[in-house]
């Protein structure tokens, strides 16, 4: 190769590296930049006659997501947007684990509908009680109120015929002369 080929050839790759790219914001705003999209690249907004002006201290979103952020003109740091990764796969031992506590979700779940059924059912048969007691109640009222209704009867009190009060009580000594009297006889 010819020194002059070599110039030519280090002309046309220096030029490309120094090309002005352009790309379009979020917004619609035009912005360029000479070589690579860097940190400490200078970034410059085309405006709609071709003039540029350095671009403002802020975050600029390019179309595919690509955050650039800029101070004084100068690029300070560029995110790129995260990849879509579509949905997340589980693994088959979490898959397992989540499968089993699903299933004791399930059995969970059965057993409280069980017991809300029976829960019902005893609801209901207290209802019923409740309804028959009242009935049986209500009866007994109506019982008392008729034996209040009842005339009263009084009966004298027992009369003790062993111990009279109107003679005076005897000492075991005149009880026992009288019963041997009386086997005397």
């Amino acid at each position: 190769m010819t020194p002059k080929e070599a110039l030519t050839k280090l002309t046309m790759l220096f030029s490309k590296e120094m090309a002005a790219q352009q790309a379009k914001l979020a917004d619609g705003t035009i912005i360029s930049w000479e070589g690579e999209l860097k940190e400490g690249a200078a970034i410059m907004v085309v405006d709609e006659s071709g003039n540029m002006t350095p671009a403002p201290d802020a975050t600029h979103t390019l179309e595919d997501g690509t955050e650039v952020y800029t101070v004084g003109g100068l690029v300070t740091a560029i995110e790129k947007p995260s990849e879509d990764t579509g949905p997340l796969e589980m693994s088959s031992e979490f898959e397992q684990i989540f499968t089993k506590h699903i299933e004791q979700f399930s059995g969970v779940i059965g057993r409280v509908e069980a017991l809300e059924n029976s829960f019902a059912e005893l609801s209901k048969v207290i209802a019923d009680s409740k309804v028959d007691v009242e009935s049986k109640f209500s009866k007994v009222v109506e019982l008392v109120g008729e034996i209040a209704t009842e005339p009263s009867v009084s009966t004298p009190a027992p009369k003790n015929l062993l111990f009279k009060k109107d003679k005076p009580a005897k000492s075991a000594v005149e009880l026992f002369m009288e019963f041997k009297k009386s086997q005397n006889k």
